[in-house]
C-alpha cells in the first residue's frame, strides 16, 4: 500500500510540476553538498535553523495555552476517561459567547479613509480611497474578516500577510494562522522586529513548481500544534479536511497511519545590515572625470600608460529593505533582497486583549475555562443524582433467589423472593438546592467576565420598557466588545498603510475607478489614480465604530434628527441607516426632482405666455378705443371748424347789422360807409 501511494505521489508531482518523473526520482538521492555551496549550507545550518528553533521554543508556552483554549471552544473539555455510568455534559458557553461577539464586531463593512499628509496629495484623496476599497474588495476581506476575528477571539492572535504578487500584478492579502507564525522573542510589535518567520506545510508538487531547488526537498511529517492537539488515537487528520490533506500529499496507509508527502516551507524575513564596498568616479566642477595626480599638473598612470581615474569608495547596505530566505527540510530554496520599499515585515497582527511587554494576546476562553469546567461539573452531578433517582440502588440478599435480570424499572414490577431474604431499594439522595444556585452564579460570572450581559442578547432588562433607555443600556453593555473592535480597526489601519505603500511603489500606470455621484443623476464618474502621483504615503484612518453593529432604530432616529437640522444630506442619511439600494433610490429621487423642476418650468412658461397674451389683448383693445376716440374727436373738431368757416363767410356777404336771426346791433350815430 505504501509503495502504491509513493507511485501515485511521484506521478502527481510530475504532472503538476511539469518535470519528468525520472528526474524527480533522481533528485531525491542527491546530497546537499552536491546541490548547494558551503556558504548556503552554513546559512541554513548556522543561521536559519537556529533562529527557527529559538523562536519555536520561546513561543511554546503561549501555543500550549492557545491549544487548550481551542479545545475548550470546540467542546473537548473532558478527558473521556470517565466511567460509562457517568454522563459528561458540555454546556459550551465559550462557543456561545464567541459566536455572538464575532457578528457584533464585523456586521458592518469597515470604512477606510485616507487623509493626505501633504497638501499636494489632497487632489488625489478620492482616488486613494477608491484604491483602498479596490484592494479590500479584490481580496474579499468583508467575507474573510469574520473568520479572522473568530481566530482572534478563540486563540488570541491571527495574522495577515500583505504583499505584491508579481504574477498577477495585484496586492494580495493572505491568512497566516498563529500556528505558523514565529515572531522574534521579547519584541511586542511586528513592525519593530528585526526578524520573523512564517513556516507553513506545502505539498511537494507545489514546492517543485515554485522553486528551482524544490525537486530536492524530501517529505517530512509535519502538522500544526492545533492538528496535534485534536488528534485522536494517532489520527492527525481531524484538524484538516480529508480533501485538503489529500491535495497536499497526506494519505492514510493500510495500517491507518498518516503518511505525509509534504514539507514545511520556512520563510525568514530579516533586517540584514550586511554592507558591501562600492565605488563611484569623482567628477570635477564641469562634470568630467577626475584623475589621480602625483603633483600639480602631473597625473598618475598605470602600467599601460593610461591615466588612473580618481574614485571614491563607500559602504552600502546589501539588503536595504531587508532579506528574505526560503528553505525546507535543509534545502535552500530562495535568498533575495526584499523588494518592498517600506522595509518592514509584510505582516499585520490582529490581536485580542494584550498585556504590556507581551507579543501574544490573551484569548477569550482563557478566563472562561475554569467557569465552564465548574458549570459542567455541577451539571454532571445533577445528572448523576437524577439517574440515581430514576434507578436507585437495589439491595438483594445472595440467597433471595432473585436473578439480576428480574430487577428492572418496570412500573408495577413484582419480584418473588425466598422467605427470610431481603430485596429492596435504597432511597436516592435529594438534589441539593445549592447546586442550582451555583449554576446560576456560574452563568452570571461567565457573562460578567465575557462582558456580554443579557440585555445585549435580547433579554428584557427588568422593568425598563422605554426604547431610549434600553438602547442606552445596550450601548453601555457593548463597551468591552467595542474595545476589541478598536484593536481590530487599528490592525486594519496597518493593513491600509502597507497597501498604500505597495500602491505608491507598484501602481505606476494610472488606474481608473468608477465613483457614484447622485448629483449627476446617478451617472458614474471615473476617477483616475496612480501611485506615482503621491509625494509620500498619506495617513490612513478607520472611521470609529464603522464595523460595530448598532441599533437600527437608534441610527434611524439619529439620522432623521441630523437630516432635519441640515447636518447631513439625504445621501449621507441613506448611507448612515444602511438603506438597501441607496444609490438607486438617490437616482430616482434625482430624476423625480429634475422632472418636477421641468414641469414647474413648463407651467411657469405657460402662465407667462397667458399673461403676455392677455396684456397684448388689453393693449390692442386700448389702442382701438384710443383710435376711436381720436377719430371722433377729429370729426368733432372738423365739424366745428366747418361751422366757423360758414359763419365767417356769412359775415363777409351780409351787413353785420342785418340778417335774419342776427343779434348784432347796429352802432348808434354811425353812418354807412
Amino acid at each position: 500500500m505504501t509503495e502504491q501511494i509513493k507511485s501515485i505521489d511521484s506521478k502527481l508531482n510530475s504532472i503538476l510540476s511539469g518535470i519528468k518523473e525520472s528526474e524527480l526520482e533522481e533528485s531525491k538521492y542527491l546530497s546537499r553538498e552536491t546541490i548547494m555551496t558551503d556558504a548556503q549550507i552554513e546559512l541554513i545550518d548556522k543561521v536559519c535553523e537556529p533562529i527557527f528553533n529559538y523562536c519555536k521554543s520561546h513561543r511554546q508556552v503561549y501555543i500550549d495555552r492557545k491549544v487548550k483554549s481551542y479545545l475548550t471552544y470546540i467542546g473537548k473539555q473532558w478527558d473521556m476517561n470517565q466511567p460509562t455510568f457517568k454522563t459528561i455534559p458540555v454546556t459550551n458557553i465559550i462557543w456561545g459567547i464567541i459566536e455572538y461577539e464575532v457578528p457584533l464586531m464585523t456586521e458592518n463593512r469597515p470604512i477606510i479613509k485616507a487623509a493626505a499628509g501633504n497638501p499636494v496629495d489632497i487632489p488625489y484623496a478620492e482616488g486613494i480611497n477608491k484604491g483602498l476599497e479596490y484592494v479590500w474588495d479584490s481580496n474579499e476581506m468583508t467575507f474573510r474578516l469574520p473568520f479572522w476575528m473568530r481566530d482572534v477571539l478563540v486563540i488570541g492572535d491571527t495574522f495577515g500577510k500583505i504583499y505584491w504578487d508579481y504574477n498577477i500584478e495585484e496586492i494580495v492579502i493572505d491568512d497566516v494562522e498563529a500556528d505558523y507564525f514565529y515572531p522574534e522573542p521579547y519584541v511586542s510589535d511586528v513592525k519593530k522586529m528585526k526578524y520573523v518567520i512564517h513556516a507553513e506545510p506545502r505539498p511537494l508538487h507545489d514546492i517543485v513548481t515554485m522553486y528551482p531547488n524544490g525537486k530536492y526537498v524530501k517529505s517530512e511529517n509535519v502538522h500544526s500544534p492545533m492538528a496535534e492537539a485534536v488528534a485522536e488515537e494517532g489520527d492527525t487528520t481531524l484538524y484538516e479536511t480529508r480533501e485538503s490533506l489529500d491535495a497536499e500529499g497526506v494519505y492514510t496507509s493500510k495500517e491507518g497511519k498518516s503518511v505525509s508527502y509534504r514539507a514545511l516551507i520556512k520563510e525568514l524575513w530579516i533586517d540584514d545590515k550586511t554592507t558591501t564596498i562600492k565605488s563611484k568616479p569623482v567628477l570635477d566642477e564641469y562634470g568630467m572625470q577626475s584623475y589621480e595626480m602625483v603633483e600639480a599638473g602631473e597625473y598618475k598612470k598605470d602600467k599601460d600608460g593610461n591615466f588612473i581615474p580618481q574614485v571614491i569608495h563607500y559602504q552600502e547596505r546589501k539588503y536595504p529593505y531587508g532579506r528574505i530566505i526560503h528553505w525546507a527540510n535543509g534545502i535552500l530554496l530562495a535568498d533575495f533582497v526584499c523588494p518592498y520599499e517600506h522595509g518592514k515585515p509584510p505582516y499585520v497582527h490582529f490581536k485580542n486583549v494584550k498585556m504590556k511587554r507581551s507579543f501574544w494576546s490573551y484569548e477569550d476562553p482563557y478566563q472562561l475555562i475554569a467557569i465552564q469546567t465548574q458549570l459542567n461539573k455541577r451539571k454532571a452531578q445533577i445528572d448523576f443524582i437524577a439517574d440515581q433517582t430514576g434507578n436507585s440502588v437495589w439491595v438483594v440478599d445472595v440467597d433471595s433467589g432473585v436473578k439480576r435480570s428480574q430487577i428492572t424499572n418496570q412500573p408495577g414490577l413484582i419480584v418473588y423472593k425466598r422467605t427470610g431474604s431481603e430485596v429492596n431499594r435504597l432511597s436516592p439522595p435529594p438534589i441539593p438546592e445549592y447546586l442550582f444556585r451555583n449554576i446560576d452564579d456560574l452563568k452570571f460570572e461567565a457573562n460578567f467576565v465575557s462582558g456580554l450581559h443579557s440585555v445585549v442578547t435580547g433579554d428584557k432588562p427588568g422593568s425598563i420598557t422605554a426604547g431610549s433607555a434600553i438602547a442606552e443600556l445596550i450601548e453601555r453593555a457593548l463597551v468591552r466588545v467595542k474595545e476589541k473592535t478598536k484593536y481590530m480597526e487599528a490592525s486594519i489601519v496597518d493593513l491600509g498603510r502597507l497597501a498604500m505603500s505597495y500602491m505608491r511603489q507598484f501602481w505606476i500606470e494610472p488606474r481608473q475607478f468608477p465613483v457614484f455621484s447622485s448629483m449627476s443623476g446617478g451617472v458614474n464618474k471615473v476617477v483616475e489614480f496612480s501611485g506615482k502621483s503621491l509625494s509620500f504615503d498619506p495617513k490612513i484612518r478607520v472611521i470609529a465604530g464603522s464595523t460595530m453593529t448598532t441599533s437600527k432604530t437608534s441610527k434611524f432616529e439619529q439620522g432623521v434628527v441630523m437630516l432635519r437640522l441640515g447636518i447631513i444630506d439625504r445621501q449621507e442619511f441613506l448611507e448612515y441607516i444602511e438603506y438597501p439600494n441607496a444609490e438607486d433610490v438617490l437616482v430616482r429621487l434625482q430624476q423625480q426632482e429634475e422632472q418636477m423642476q421641468q414641469m414647474q418650468r413648463e407651467s411657469e412658461d405657460k402662465e407667462f405666455q397667458a399673461k403676455m397674451q392677455g396684456y397684448l389683448t388689453k393693449l390692442k383693445a386700448a389702442q382701438i378705443n384710443k383710435s376711436a376716440k381720436l377719430e371722433t374727436q377729429v370729426l368733432a373738431n372738423r365739424g366745428a371748424m366747418e361751422e366757423q368757416v360758414f359763419n365767417f363767410n356769412d359775415l363777409l356777404t351780409r351787413p353785420y347789422w342785418t340778417g335774419e336771426g342776427s343779434n348784432i346791433t347796429r352802432p348808434t350815430g354811425q353812418g354807412v360807409m
